[in-house]
């Protein structure tokens, strides 16, 4: 029996996420340039549309009304708590066969 484990990231897939920063208490006074930097990182994925479909996961409302205004329409904003920007260690693991 083979068991499932992550693909590769370069693998084929669905769209990428992206995590929004989201707690001022971390990012104190860099909060607004680190979300103008992030939706910038999104919009460059996403490519006008040539490129990848983004998933911007932010903390809570108030970062995720910030990540809609700043990325505009190139990310779909999904409000699901979590640490810090780095979803590969707070975010879901995805298992393939």
């Amino acid at each position: 029996m083979t068991r499932p484990l992550p693909p590769a990231e370069w693998a084929p897939h669905a769209a990428v996420w992206i995590g929004f920063p989201s707690h001022p208490e971390l990012w104190e006074a860099d909060l607004e340039p680190a979300q103008e930097e992030v939706a910038a990182f999104a919009r460059a994925v996403h490519a006008g549309g040539r490129g990848e479909r983004v998933l911007l996961v932010a903390a809570n409302d108030a970062a995720a009304a910030a990540a809609e205004r700043l990325a505009g329409d190139v990310a779909s904003v999904v409000v699901e708590p979590f640490g810090d920007i780095w979803l590969r260690d707070t975010g879901p693991i995805v298992l393939s066969d």
